[in-house]
């Protein structure tokens, strides 16, 4: 690495050099374009809008034009297919009943005004027959030339991190009783499996997890023992997460600066939209571990930010004034000639992400912000845990936003075990009062899902001292424990982890630890033949699998434990990236949308 981006003692070892996710992106775009080639000519796509950015990952519109992709459409309700586009029409979207009407009247249109079109419909990842039954029921059908389904259920965000793109399968399973998303899961787990190995072991902890894990042996006894696609791997261990036994960590402000750019501005399939004040005008940034100093960056507290962009800046300039003083040797004037490609894009890279750390800066000075952090640090370290908080109130009077009043009210009832009958009514008084008595519905779901309740004993006490939840003197710019992700709080789910990785560790919690968690836990050696163990490794790989979300945070802490552990490497598997903010929209979706 070259002496103008990452020092090499600051070079990082990666979470995941076992699996190469490209392969998997090169399948789904095979298939994806297998489709596009049955059907002739100019074609337009018309994207289920929750598909759209994920598709992206898989192929790009370059790719897309390429195979005869010339315009692409959102698939909104009340919407008529402009006159201007192709012929053949491909409708790529979810398996959802409530899709289908926008489908149907399209076609419906179409057939009014008696234009000449070829339709298909691709359903992602898999067809439905209540989705067909609604189309034969409304006449449309025979219409359609085509129905296929494209077994896309995993994206690669990054080298180490697949997503479901599954929005609001917590909710579905714990609320609704709806395992559909639990199904998805599975199916994407066997199928990494059929790629890469079986894993030597299974834990898991939770409700969801537990269902999971046993449709994934049923699918596995139905399909009978199969050869890793991809030998040598030897996935050591897989653990499934339910998001149940851990809500309160999805709530806590990331501090990281990946985490603080998904708060402020939200991330969607590493895609983030800037506002114009620091770039001349709205600006989406693509963002991956491709660019070398965002990889540096995007796991560190945000206070070690400034420092490095200075360093590096610095860097860069006294090298490029030695050359205008001509004080280089021939040899080294080779040499930063070599480099000038490498300068030009770490200046550009370090002209954008110090704009980002500016922007961030100013939204993380304000009294609104850390009178809110202050509130929250309090609460996670069980201080005031029991009384009305005075800021949740003035948060109220305020009306400020609705989310930030909810997170700290969550985090609240979690750390204490539940509010007090009178404290809880107060709250609830608040907030129908200053933002409308239609979010008795919101409070009322909330309250349905365990997550708002009444005081019944604090687990959370107990595990914040057995896990050390806690850590009040870590070091956000040189970490020695992954607390750093949000300064003073260690998230649940990565303890978890940590302890049952460790034998020493895992022997004396045990006992407890699963019994202070909510759901069953799975704990299973799997059986593998022995024609298909791989050969050994010297590293262990292990496949974390978060059901119900996880946040960039959790992700940073993971990649901290990796760099502690030279033995051994990680891959996410998130049913979705979420934050405090999508975390309590996708409990109130639906909510919201009888509201409005």
């Amino acid at each position: 690495m070259s002496a103008f981006g990452m020092a090499e003692d600051e070079v990082r070892r990666p979470m995941n050099s076992v699996v190469d996710l490209e392969i998997i992106q090169q399948v789904a775009q095979k298939d994806l374009i297998a489709l596009f080639q049955k059907c002739q000519g100019d074609k337009a796509i018309v994207w289920d809008r929750a598909l759209a950015n994920p598709m992206n990952l898989i192929a790009t519109p370059k790719v897309l034009k390429e195979h005869g992709v010339v315009r692409m459409i959102q698939l909104d309700p009340g919407m008529a297919l402009p006159h201007d586009i192709p012929e053949t029409v491909l409708f790529i979207c979810r398996p959802l009943v409530q899709l289908m009407p926008v489908v149907a009247t399209c076609v419906r249109n179409e057939e009014k005004h008696r234009r000449r079109r070829k339709f298909h419909l691709i359903f992602i990842p898999r067809t439905s027959k209540l989705c067909e039954k609604y189309l034969e029921e409304q006449g449309v059908l025979p219409s359609l030339e085509s129905i296929d389904d494209l077994p896309i259920f995993l994206f690669p965000l990054d080298k180490d991190v697949l997503t479901l793109e599954l929005d609001s399968v917590f909710k579905e399973f714990h609320a609704e009783m709806d395992p559909t998303g639990m199904h998805h899961i599975a199916r994407a787990l066997v199928s990494l499996q059929k790629r890469f190995g079986t894993p030597s072991k299974v834990f898991g902890k939770g409700a969801a997890a537990s269902y999971v894990f046993s449709l994934m042996q049923n699918l596995k006894q139905e399909s009978g023992s199969f050869k890793p696609q991809i030998s040598g791997v030897g996935m050591d261990y897989m653990i499934l997460i339910d998001r149940q036994i851990d809500p309160l960590s999805p709530l806590v402000t990331q501090l990281t600066y990946e985490g603080l750019i998904d708060e402020f501005y939200g991330i969607s399939n590493n895609q983030v939209k800037l506002p114009e004040e620091k770039f001349g005008e709205t600006k989406t940034i693509f963002l991956s571990s491709g660019e070398e100093l965002y990889a540096e960056l995007r796991d560190k507290n945000f206070s070690a930010i400034g420092g490095i962009l200075r360093s590096k800046t610095s860097k860069i300039q006294e090298k490029l004034r030695q050359k205008e003083r001509g004080n280089m040797s021939v040899t080294e004037m080779k040499q930063l000639v070599q480099h000038l490609p490498a300068i030009q894009t770490l200046k550009q890279s370090l002209s954008t992400h110090t704009s980002i750390a500016e922007l961030i800066k100013a939204k993380t000075e304000t009294d609104e912000f850390l009178s809110s952090l202050e509130c929250e640090q309090e609460l996670l370290s069980g201080m005031g845990t029991e009384k009305i908080n005075s800021h949740i109130e003035n948060l109220c009077g305020k009306k400020a936003p609705l989310n930030t009043v909810l997170r700290l009210l969550l985090i609240q009832s979690i750390t204490s075990g539940g509010l007090k009958a009178n404290i809880l009514q107060h709250y609830q008084r608040l907030i129908m009062q200053n933002y409308g008595f239609q979010h008795v519905l919101t409070l009322q779901r909330l309250y349905a899902m365990g997550l708002l309740r009444l005081q019944g004993g604090s687990r959370y006490t107990t595990l914040r001292r057995a896990l050390n939840l806690t850590v009040c003197d870590v070091s956000e710019i040189n970490p020695t424990d992954f607390a750093y992700v949000h300064s003073i709080y260690a998230p649940l789910s990565i303890r978890l982890i940590q302890h049952r990785l460790k034998p020493s560790l895992w022997a004396n919690l045990k006992d407890s630890l699963l019994s202070l968690l909510p759901g069953p836990t799975v704990d299973e050696d799997t059986e593998i033949p022995v024609g298909l163990i791989s050969g050994k490794r010297s590293t262990k790989f292990t496949v974390v699998v978060f059901i119900g979300g996880c946040t960039f945070a959790e992700i940073s802490a993971l990649r901290f434990l990796a760099q502690q552990d030279d033995e051994r490497e990680f891959l996410v598997v998130t049913s979705k990236i979420i934050n405090g903010n999508t975390f309590l929209k996708s409990l109130q979706e639906d909510i919201l949308s009888v509201q409005s």
